[in-house]
Formats: C-alpha cells, sequence, structure tokens
C-alpha cells in the first residue's frame, strides 16, 4: 500500500510540475511571441497594399485615381513601419535577430523602390 501511495504522490507532482511549465511557457509565447506575430501580420498587410497601390497605378497612370494610387503606397509604409517597430521592442533570440536584419535591408530596398515612383514622398 505504501508503494501505491508513493506512486499516487509522485504522479500527482509530476502532474503539477508539467502543469507549471506549461503554463510558463504558453504565457511566454502570449507575451512575447504573438504580439510580434501579430505586428509583423499587420506589417505585412500594409507592404502588400502598398504594392497594390503600385500595380494599380503602373497598370493605368491615366485613372481619374492615379494620384491617390501614388499616394497610398507613403501611408501605407508609415503604418508599416509603426507595426514594424512594435515588432523591434518585442525581445527576441539570436536567429530572429539576424532574420530581423535581413527583413530590414529588405524594407530599405522597397523604401527605395517605392520612392523612385517620383510623386511619392519619403517615409520612415
Amino acid at each position: 500500500m505504501a508503494f501505491l501511495d508513493l506512486m499516487l504522490v509522485l504522479s500527482v507532482g509530476f502532474g503539477l510540475y508539467g502543469i507549471n511549465v506549461i503554463h510558463s511557457s504558453a504565457k511566454d509565447i502570449s507575451s512575447n511571441s504573438l504580439p510580434g506575430l501579430n505586428a509583423l501580420s499587420l506589417s505585412d498587410l500594409n507592404l502588400a497594399r502598398a504594392g497594390l497601390a503600385l500595380d494599380r497605378y503602373a497598370l493605368d497612370p491615366t485613372d481619374r485615381d492615379a494620384g491617390t494610387c501614388v499616394r497610398a503606397p507613403t501611408v501605407f509604409c508609415v503604418r508599416r513601419a509603426t507595426f514594424n517597430s512594435k515588432y523591434e521592442a518585442i525581445p527576441r533570440g539570436a536567429d530572429e535577430t539576424a532574420l530581423s536584419k535581413e527583413v530590414v535591408d529588405a524594407r530599405a530596398e522597397m523604401r527605395k523602390t517605392i520612392q523612385s515612383f517620383g510623386a511619392v514622398q519619403p517615409f520612415a
């Protein structure tokens, strides 16, 4: 009987320890990873909108909405920079930092491309 009692205590103890580890992991994910993923998702959405506006302008520069299509990427890229700064504020590991540097470089290249369209004002 004592053996079964010991097994029960050990099982409950390991179970409670496992629940505590899972809880701390879920808390870490919800406070670090999920806000970063959300910010990156919104940043990517604004980049896609900027590209769509430029594509629309490139297809028909004589359209009555052409002026809006040329100015819209600036607005979308400013929004994108806002969400990207939220992502930058979140702690991350070395691998993710290296990937983030690649994204920053690609974003600078995209900024140059968008600004080369002419009427687009510089943005952050």
